[in-house]
């Protein structure tokens, strides 16, 4: 038994062969606690995730927790696509922590516009990390306008409670 990800990657391969076109994202929070198992298990986790050959991973309260050195370097390493448009980088000149989006194409033409968030409830922890969170609504707005010129279709992995998901979804149209 390869534990949860050698399931994990026997689903996705399943899924994958029935739906080739099937967008495989994951909307953050894989990471876990910031220790040294912690930071071990982040690493196999990304690693996993980019064998599996997910589309997009948004970065949620776990990379925050971890700072701004982790997620740079885990993040350029596993070379993952990873989105969270309201996540910066203080201590950059405001650069953003990951792409604010990404447009992937299916195999039948369809172009997927995914883009991340997450919780501004986050921001003290942030700030004590060395990143800021913008609001989020705001971000919303920006990433939904932009994506509806690139995408068919527009995904938001939004790293927030059920309650909060929907008043975005009612707030933010398209």
């Amino acid at each position: 038994d390869l534990g949860g990800f050698g399931r994990k990657a026997a689903c996705v391969a399943e899924v994958r062969q029935a739906a080739p076109d099937a967008i495989l994202v994951s909307a953050g929070g894989l990471l876990g606690r910031d220790d040294t198992q912690g930071r071990i298990k982040a690493h196999v986790a990304l690693t996993a995730l980019q064998m599996m050959n997910y589309d997009a991973v948004a970065l949620g309260a776990d990379a925050v927790r971890f700072g701004s050195r982790f997620v740079r370097k885990q993040f350029a390493e596993s070379k993952l696509p990873s989105v969270c448009a309201n996540l910066v980088f203080a201590d950059d000149g405001g650069r953003a922590a990951a792409h604010r989006t990404l447009v992937v194409q299916t195999q039948d033409g369809i172009r997927v516009g995914i883009a991340g968030l997450i919780g501004e409830e986050h921001k003290a922890a942030a700030a004590a990390e060395g990143m800021l969170i913008e609001p989020m609504e705001a971000a919303a707005r920006s990433v939904v306008e932009e994506l509806r010129a690139k995408a068919d279709v527009i995904l938001l992995l939004a790293y927030v409670r059920h309650p909060e998901a929907e008043k975005l979804a009612r707030r933010v149209p398209g």
